[in-house]
């Protein structure tokens, strides 16, 4: 009869035995359990920084910082840059550090020399040397498997997609040929319909189209990526839906609907 969430944790530095630098800094980890619903108090914002770029100012983004992951069960560090996770964790990442960009836009680079040097060499004096991460190092949750269909390295990007150059200069090519043949086909289909616009009768350009959708497949994918099928099954509703009407597509196109909210809708409420 109680209700439970499944958390995934953070650590602060103190609590993995690091030395913070910035006092919003957390640690990332893969360590997902089960706890109390009541235990949850409040939402935060987390922004993952990649180490080469600037980190947001307090005042202008307020929220923690994430740059590093914590093997907690290894109790060693690694940078979210790295490329030798496992592929579902690597995509975790990676999906986490894009929802960022969306939110606060493309950060500057950083100065090369106040980018902190590579620790392997202490590290491995100490026994740390960076090495993937396997399935005895990160627990393994059945809510982060990604079906096989998402796999990047099964699925080169597609560059034979009708919008291709316009979904590449607004870097939502996700590099899997399935979900980047739902972003062109959703694209394709909203700017081949005609639209009743509070200026003018004239279509949405591609510049408004393509943020919209990207966070809509975003939305869609983060949500079902564990099954293929499903997500695949979603998206050809939503975009049925979003075809069929001009109230829901121009909802969504407008901003009065926020793309996450159409996975929750009834299909009473889409039409």
């Amino acid at each position: 009869g109680s209700l439970s969430v499944s958390a995934q944790w953070f650590y602060r530095p103190e609590e993995a035995e690091k030395e913070g630098g910035d006092p919003r800094e957390l640690f990332y980890s893969f360590h997902i359990d089960e706890v109390p619903a009541e235990s949850v108090m409040h939402m935060c914002v987390v922004h993952f920084i990649p180490e080469h770029k600037q980190v947001p100012s307090k005042k202008e983004h307020p929220g923690f910082i994430v740059q590093q992951v914590y093997d907690h069960r290894e109790e060693k560090m690694y940078k979210i840059t790295d490329k030798d996770y496992e592929d579902d964790k690597q995509h975790q990442i990676d999906l986490l550090i894009m929802k960022t960009i969306d939110r606060i836009g493309r950060l500057p680079d950083r100065d090369p020399e106040d980018i902190p040097g590579d620790n392997t060499d202490k590290l491995s004096r100490r026994g740390l040397r960076k090495r993937p991460l396997k399935p005895k190092d990160v627990p393994r949750d059945a809510s982060t498997g990604i079906s096989e269909q998402f796999r990047k390295e099964d699925t080169p990007v597609n560059d034979n997609l009708k919008y291709f150059a316009i979904l590449v200069r607004h870097e939502v090519i996700t590099g899997n040929q399935y979900r980047d043949w739902w972003l062109d086909k959703f694209v394709d289909t909203i700017l081949a319909l005609p639209h009743s616009r509070n200026d003018n009768e004239n279509s949405y350009a591609p510049n408004e189209v393509v943020p919209i959708v990207a966070s809509l497949e975003r939305s869609t994918f983060e949500a079902l990526h564990a099954d293929y099928h499903k997500y695949n099954q979603k998206m050809r509703t939503l975009l049925f839906n979003i075809k069929k009407s001009s109230v829901l597509c121009k909802r969504l196109m407008d901003k009065a609907l926020d793309p996450p909210v159409l996975l929750t809708m009834t299909p009473d409420e889409l039409k």
